[in-house]
């Protein structure tokens, strides 16, 4: 059995069979099949050339092997066989079950598991989503290694989202396979009130090329109860942020990091004057919201 590259049709890799080879390859994933004159059928990596499995069926193999799914259909003097293999993947998701208000947004952790080692990609995609609800999925292409791998759902509710119960599906793809995880939503009306800020410490001083953190409170004097997304308006050159958990129920806490570059002059910036302006910039968005 030869491989031929098709950009100049060079030998790419060849694999040696006792007897002839009439029976013509079959292609599979990452696989090639085939059934040689001595009776077995062979399985090789298309990239390498190297033997996956073979097989003793007995007679010659004159006859092209069937690829249907994630079988092999064999056929040989007056005898059919059929191969399949084990491969199996499942989703799940943390957490499974979500209580979410209006306007609020969460991420949810998807894993994927292999029952079985397997290094193709899974195919992840949302079902039918209900109005008023946003999702991301990122990245829907996933490669598997050591039998896993992980994406992220965010789900995004819209203000106007109708109050209720809801459940949207994660499919899963690969090999002809089609695996699903539900993801419950409970989405809560926002309660009429009003919500304070407070930040700590309100200014600092930090060197460049280093990072401050900033604790947040959300906190209620009329008993609101709802869902307070956290967003900077701008940010100054030289300056990152990044929010440990951008959207929150009243009343709690989350913590602002603002990464200082290197680059930034200290006598031409002064940091503390500039921190103290992102912080006012950061109150007055949140006053607004």
């Amino acid at each position: 059995m030869f491989a031929i590259k098709r950009a100049d049709g060079k030998l790419k890799w060849k694999f040696p069979v006792s007897g002839r080879v009439v029976s013509s390859p079959a292609v599979t994933g990452d696989n090639v099949v085939f059934g040689g004159g001595d009776g077995r059928l062979y399985a090789l990596n298309t990239e390498t050339g190297e033997e996956v499995f073979s097989t003793l069926l007995g007679n010659e193999i004159n006859t092209s092997p069937i690829i249907t799914k994630n079988k092999i259909i064999v056929a040989f003097s007056s005898t059919c066989v059929c191969f399949s293999d084990d491969i199996d993947f499942g989703i799940s998701l943390n957490p499974a079950n979500v209580t979410m208000y209006q306007g609020e947004e969460q991420n949810i952790a998807v894993s994927i598991n292999a029952t079985s080692s397997f290094s193709q990609n899974v195919f992840l995609r949302i079902g039918k989503t209900p109005l008023g609800v946003e999702t991301v999925l990122s990245p829907n292409i996933v490669k598997m290694v050591d039998g896993s791998a992980k994406s992220n759902l965010k789900l995004i509710i819209n203000k106007e989202t109708k109050p209720g119960t809801y459940y949207i599906e994660i499919i899963g793809e690969t090999l002809g396979r089609t695996r699903k995880a539900s993801l419950g939503i409970e989405i809560l009306e926002i309660e009429e009130g009003t919500f304070e800020i407070s930040i700590k410490p309100s200014s600092v001083e930090v060197d460049a090329g280093n990072a401050v953190v900033f604790n947040i409170e959300a906190t209620t004097p009329d008993e609101f109860h709802g869902a307070v997304n956290f967003s900077m308006i701008k940010t100054h050159p030289g300056f990152q942020h990044k929010f440990s958990t951008s959207s929150l129920i009243v009343p709690g806490t989350t913590q602002l990091i603002m990464v200082v570059d290197i680059t930034v002059d200290p006598e031409n910036t002064p940091l503390q004057s500039k921190l103290k302006e992102v912080v006012s910039l950061l109150l007055k968005d949140f006053l607004l919201r």
